[in-house]
């Protein structure tokens, strides 16, 4: 059997990996994950090296200081040895890093350490960076995989299992001296309830972290007891800041937005919860809720055989409160209501189909169930101006407070439509300060339902604008007062189910304390 050691950087979730390792298994072959740092978030310039050349994926904080995502902190001398020495242990025939945009810098830099030790064995990438660029991405692996690669996978463990050659096997790409081949891409797989779910085994696998590893950890997601799912591929959508549109192009003809049944998504639950101590899930649909008659199918199947609270994205529709009333019913607790930006200029610059009117009354049937949502901004655009600002804080003004916001700086996926019209440009300082002071405003404005007061009070104060850094003190005490109002809010719904008992209290500080 041919042996295949992945590594995860910064991501235990792994989704696309944890399939690969399923369809090995299936296959006869072994397979270990690595998961080289854990996920969580840091600052920028503290704990988080920016590599040179690296354009992390940033956001701005409750207190208007920016963060990067996923990277807490840097990959240690210490846990570079430790790879190593894994590695060695386990002898693999193949490595392989998925590799993405926001993480390509530090994905070239683990490859050339096991490049540098384990000069022998072959690293393969995967993912969107060896999907848009396999000739550069060749400059630093010995193979690129191109799209899906579930087939690709067991075919290539195939052939080096019966030492035969493996260049002719569909997505790859090599380097042939001066030239490249890339080999066709096979079709995407057009049932996805023929592949396996993804393999939620923790047996044979390792995190490096806080330079010590760990054997065999019990990783299903970045948040222990949650497990995170995806019940189709594709979107609906092209936004043209997303990889969506060009995914499609390369598989045309072929359909690339589609679903498992949802017996088959019950079916994985239902495996993994008896094996697993459950508390939430995790949609990672890009949208769960635009297929009626799916959900229709799914709700009493997951009521009856899951019964665990989940969250999901969701689009505002026609029909929204419909869907949204059988999503509870099913034990939704939580969604996501995107809105990106008020403006309807920028929206067309996304090509995002955005309706105030249809996204409020979404937020107001979302909340009149007792459900929370969150909402995603994105700003620190170049080509955002005041009055698009200004859009985008009179929509959120108008959603119903409080709520939680992700304020997040425009990231310029290269090989985009939109990295294409818009170049990756510095902003000066003025243009800087115009978006962290409407950053600041944006928070404000998703606390309390008095904060088009709030937020009119510090319009009034000019200097305001002008040194945005004076707001800190101000941002600082509204999310706290924010924050235990939500707490209030919580305790009173959990009071009104009656499970605010000693039972459940006792259980929330043991499990807090991990007793």
């Amino acid at each position: 059997m041919a042996v295949f050691a992945f590594i995860s950087l910064y991501d235990q979730s792994a989704y696309g990996i944890k399939i690969l390792s399923s369809c090995l298994k299936q296959a006869g072959h072994k397979r270990h994950i690595i998961f080289l740092k854990a996920y969580a978030t840091g600052k920028p310039t503290e704990r988080v090296r920016v590599y040179e050349g690296e354009t992390p994926w940033q956001g701005v904080g409750p207190h208007g200081t920016p963060f990067v995502y996923a990277v807490s902190n840097d990959i240690t001398d210490t846990e570079k040895k430790i790879l190593t020495e894994t590695l060695r242990t386990l002898k693999p025939d193949m490595i392989g890093l998925t590799v993405n945009s926001p993480l390509k810098q530090r994905a070239i830099a683990v490859t050339e350490h096991i490049k540098a030790e384990l000069p022998g064995v072959p690293v393969i990438w995967g993912g969107f960076e060896p999907t848009l660029h396999p000739e550069d991405s060749l400059g630093y692996c010995d193979i690129a995989c191109r799209g899906e690669a579930e087939r690709t996978v067991v075919e290539l463990a195939d052939a080096i299992d019966a030492g035969r050659d493996y260049r002719s096997i569909g997505n790859l790409c090599f380097k042939n001296g001066g030239s490249y081949i890339k080999n066709d891409l096979y079709p995407p797989a057009d049932v996805l309830d023929a592949l396996p779910f993804q393999d939620f085994d923790h047996s044979g696998n390792f995190l490096i972290e806080g330079d010590k590893v760990v054997e065999s950890p019990t990783i299903l997601s970045h948040i222990e007891g949650f497990y995170n799912t995806i019940s189709g591929r594709g979107c609906v959508y092209q936004c043209s800041y997303c990889c969506e549109r060009y995914l499609k192009e390369i598989y045309s003809p072929h359909p690339f937005l589609r679903r498992r049944s949802p017996e088959d998504v019950i079916r994985e639950l239902t495996e993994v919860k008896e094996k697993n101590d459950l508390k939430y899930i995790i949609f990672q649909d890009e949208v769960f809720s635009h297929q009626m008659e799916w959900l229709e199918k799914f709700v009493p199947l997951y009521k009856e055989k899951i019964g665990l609270p989940f969250t999901c994205y969701v689009v505002p529709s026609t029909d929204f409160d419909y869907k949204i009333r059988l999503l509870k019913d099913a034990g939704l607790s939580s969604t996501c209501l995107a809105i990106q930006s008020g403006s309807k200029r920028i929206n067309r610059l996304y090509k995002r189909s955005f309706n105030e009117g249809l996204t409020l009354k979404a937020a107001a049937s979302i909340t009149s169930l007792g459900l929370s949502f969150y909402t995603d901004v994105i700003t620190y655009n170049p080509a955002e101006d005041v009055d698009d600002l200004e859009d985008t804080l009179s929509t959120l003004l108008k959603l119903p407070q409080p709520y939680d916001i992700c304020v997040n700086k425009l990231y310029l996926m290269p090989g985009t439509e939109l990295s294409e019209k818009i170049k990756r440009i510095q902003l000066d300082k003025a243009k800087t300060r115009l978006f962290d002071y409407y950053s600041s405003l944006f928070w404000i404005a998703s606390y309390f339902r008095c904060s088009r007061k709030i937020v009119a009070g510090m319009k009034s104060i000019p200097l305001l604008r002008k040194r945005p850094a004076l707001l800190k003190p101000a941002l600082h005490v509204l999310s706290v007062v924010s924050c235990m109002s939500k707490v209030t809010k919580k305790v009173h719904r959990l009071k009104e189910t009656g499970r605010l008992n000693f039972t459940f209290i006792n259980a929330y500080v043991r499990a807090k304390l991990k007793v």
